[in-house]
């Protein structure tokens, strides 16, 4: 992997997790049981990265759409 792919698949982790971090429990509750469970956090990465991805949306889109289909 060139060093350019790899500085933008860190910096869109950072993203993630920035995202996630700031997130109120009680307006996400859905995220938030998923962050709180084993593994939650990967996995929760995880779908969001691909949610976004497929979808072609910002991963706050995919944020507010996940969480409307985990409710």
């Amino acid at each position: 992997m060139s060093k350019k792919k790899e500085n933008t698949i860190i910096q869109l982790r950072q993203k993630v997790r920035d995202l996630l971090l700031s997130l109120d429990p009680e307006s996400y509750p859905g995220i938030s049981a998923i962050l709180n469970g084993a593994d939650g956090y990967r996995q929760m990465e995880n779908m969001l990265l691909n949610y976004a991805a497929t979808n072609q949306i910002s991963l706050s889109a995919a944020i507010n759409q996940l969480e409307i289909e985990l409710s």
